[in-house]
């Protein structure tokens, strides 16, 4: 598990996204519920453009975000919003970058 984790960021990292994706779509079907495997996931989405994906890949964060504590899962939650907002800001869709922002600043209350 760790290593083909491990091996779909270094695809990641390398520019490669589409053997990223392959890798952690492959690990996600597996183990579904696993907030790195999520997290980078929607880094995928908004590297790719990928609007959707990214606010599924969120979604999904919020809803195992419950299993884990509370500072990481701040870390992932308000990173994924961040991640939108640039995601938003690109696409020239302004008013969904600033729901974004709104929603990573109720995160840290």
């Amino acid at each position: 598990l760790r290593a083909l984790f491990r091996l779909g960021i270094i695809d990641f990292n390398s520019g490669q996204e589409m053997a990223a994706l392959r890798r952690t779509e492959s690990l996600l079907n597996e183990f579904p519920a696993l907030p790195k495997a999520l997290y980078v996931r929607l880094l995928l989405a908004v590297r790719l453009g990928q609007k959707d994906e990214a606010f599924a890949s969120l979604k999904r964060l919020y809803t195992v975000a419950g299993g884990i504590d509370l500072s990481e899962k701040r870390s992932y939650l308000s990173s994924g919003h961040q991640h939108l907002v640039d995601l938003a800001y690109s696409a020239g869709d302004y008013h969904e970058a600033w729901k974004q922002s709104v929603n990573r600043v109720e995160l840290e209350k």
